[in-house]
Order: structure tokens, then sequence, then C-alpha cells
């Protein structure tokens, strides 16, 4: 994790570094992704390139694909049988989860049912006039793939963010995706939650693979209408070479998160939404604007502590880069330029400093 002043030329240079989307830093898996696919095709190639590979065998071999790049990309050596999780090893796992995760996960699909139940719309009649009569009608898709990162960043959350809004607007099916680890083996608070969520089939596919799968369909992965969930820069290609065969969510570029905070805000829980946020992967970029230079040494402390505990979470510190500013307005004017996909104003009275800034995807106020 970096700490800069915005007030110097290197603070200043780094954060045009950021507004342009240029970190300036190496990718730190192009090492990792030059190795993958040189071990899987014979020489490195790009994302795209490897990703065209993969989709044109899925299209192509199916099952037959689907089981050589498990075993090939995910160490993972089984058959096409065994791709798809029996309900019984799903509860199995499931059982593992600690109560309070269990509990956390509950409450949490609880509040996400409720807002999109909120969100639900039977359709309208838009235009009533002689002769004329135009009416919107809002019907459900009858199969989503959900593709949930399970790896480097093994996102739970995923699993309900985008499983029960599908749920909630009467989606027939779903079926969910994620890359095996060791022996093929699923992270528990996964599956936990696609139980929560009411998922149909848990398959054991990662990537591209994935995304082809459920693009294309093959005997064991039935084909669906849409595709949706975060993935890295090689299902990012897939989603791209595929769409127009399957509906999709977006192209997504990397996630990040830019935080105004001051003396008010728990630097413990400023350290955790930046590591949350670079523990996305590849790309990320956790950023916290701050006046006060007390606060930003103690979220530098808590990052520390906790990678020092969990060090798969250095990775995203990595990630993570404190300002110091001068003020909250200034802060709030860098925000509105940055234009972040998620805002969070962890500050005295949020909502008059959320009416200074326009661009943001999301803004979270408070800490609660």
């Amino acid at each position: 994790m970096r700490r800069e002043n915005m007030t110097t030329p290197a603070g200043k240079k780094l954060w045009q570094k950021f507004v342009s989307r240029k970190t300036g830093a190496a990718d730190p898996l192009r090492v990792r992704y030059d190795a993958l696919t040189r071990r899987v095709f014979g020489r490195p190639v790009s994302a795209r390139e490897a990703v065209a590979r993969i989709v044109s065998d899925v299209r192509q071999a199916g099952d037959r694909a689907l089981v050589r790049y498990a075993r090939q990309l995910d160490n993972f050596v089984t058959s096409a049988a065994n791709l798809q999780l029996s309900r019984a090893e799903r509860r199995a796992a499931a059982r593992r989860v600690p109560g309070s995760l269990q509990r956390a996960l509950r409450r949490a699909a609880s509040h996400i049912k409720s807002w999109h139940a909120s969100q639900r719309s039977r359709g309208r009649v838009m235009v009533r006039r002689p002769g004329v009569r135009l009416e919107e009608r809002r019907l459900p898709l009858d199969r989503v793939g959900v593709y949930v990162p399970g790896a480097m960043a093994p996102l739970v959350s995923t699993v309900l963010m985008n499983v029960l809004p599908a749920r909630v607007a009467g989606v027939k099916e779903i079926y969910l995706a994620t890359p095996p680890g060791p022996g093929g083996r699923v992270l528990p608070a996964i599956l936990y939650a696609a139980e929560v969520a009411g998922v149909d089939r848990v398959y054991r596919l990662g990537g591209a693979a994935a995304i082809a799968a459920f693009a294309l369909g093959t005997k064991s992965v039935p084909k669906v209408d849409k595709v949706v969930g975060p993935t890295n820069v090689f299902g990012l290609e897939a989603k791209r070479l595929v769409v127009g065969e399957v509906g999709i969510d977006s192209l997504a570029g990397p996630s990040e998160i830019l935080i105004l905070a001051d003396d008010t805000a728990r630097p413990g829980e400023l350290a955790w939404d930046l590591l949350a946020q670079g523990e996305h992967g590849s790309g990320a970029i956790s950023i916290l604007l701050t006046p006060s230079e007390k606060l930003a040494r103690a979220v530098q402390t808590e990052v520390r502590a906790l990678t020092a505990m969990t060090p798969e979470l250095r990775s995203a510190a990595q990630a993570a880069v404190v300002f110091r500013v001068k003020n909250l307005a200034e802060a709030a004017t860098l925000a509105d330029e940055y234009a972040p996909e998620h805002l969070s104003l962890q500050v005295r009275q949020p909502k008059q400093w959320l009416a200074r800034i326009r661009r943001a995807g999301a803004a979270f106020l408070g800490p609660d």
C-alpha cells in the first residue's frame, strides 16, 4: 500500500496516472499469464488469442475441450460427468461454513431480495390514444449462467448479487460456474451462498471455458440465454467473443473504489474496504482521499496488520493508495474528476458532500 501527499509532484503525477487509467505499474499477473499460455499453447499468446482458441475448441469438441482445459488451466483432472457438483457435495460443503458467515450471508440475501423486489415491474401501458396502444412488458429469461471467481479472488457476494435478482425476476433456471481448487474443491462459502440463493446447478469450470460452455452449450452444460458475473481478462475476452450468441451483462473493466474520509472514519473499516476492492484481481484500484494525516497513517497500519495476518491479501494491498489532500472540498473535486465505479463517503454529513459529486457509479454513505 502506498501513501502519497497530493501537494507533492510525485503525488500529483500518480493521481494523473490514475485519472488517465494508466497506473504505470506492470501487470503483476503478466508473467503468470505468459507461463500459463506457454504451457497450454506452446508459446506465450495474448489473452485474446488464447480465448479465441478456447472458445473455438469448446464449440468443436464440447465436453472434451472442457475436460482438457480443466486439466491444463485449473490442474483439475476430471471427467465430463464430474464437472457438475452433485447436490450431496454442495450440501456437505455448505455445512462446513461457520455459523457467523452463514448468518451474514442469509442477512445479505434478505436485503438484496427486498431491494430487487421493489424494482420489479409487471409492465405498463406507455402510450394510449385512438388506434394506438404501446405497452411495455418485462418477461424473465428461461436460463442464466452466473460466473463466480474462485481462484485469486473468491467473491462469495457475487453469488447473491447475481443470482437473487434473477430469482426475483422469475428466471426459471440459474446455473453457476466457478474455477475449482485442488482436487476439484469449491470454496464452501460459495456453495452455501448458492444454496441460499437457490442455484439449480454448480459447475467446476473456470474463466473462458466456463463462459464458452454457457454461451455455446455442451452435452453436460446447457446453453443459457445470458451470462453474467465478474471475470478476469480472459473471461472478459470470452464475453466479447460470444456476445450476440448469448446475452452478457457488460464488458466491464477493472474494479475500483474511491473513498473520501475525515477524522470520524474508522481506520479498520477503511482498510477492509480498500482490500476488498483490490481483491478483485489484476487492474483493480483502491483509493483513499483524506485531509487527516493521522487517519492516513492509521489506515496504512491496519492494512499492514491485515496482510500480515492474511498473506493472501498482499496483492490486494498493492492496489491501494492513500492520498493526503488539503481538505474535503479538494477531495470532492478530485473524486468528481476521477468518476469512480464505487464512491464511499466516510465523512460527517455525507449527503452534503455527495451533492458536490456528479460522476460516480454507486455511492455509499457512512459506515453502516
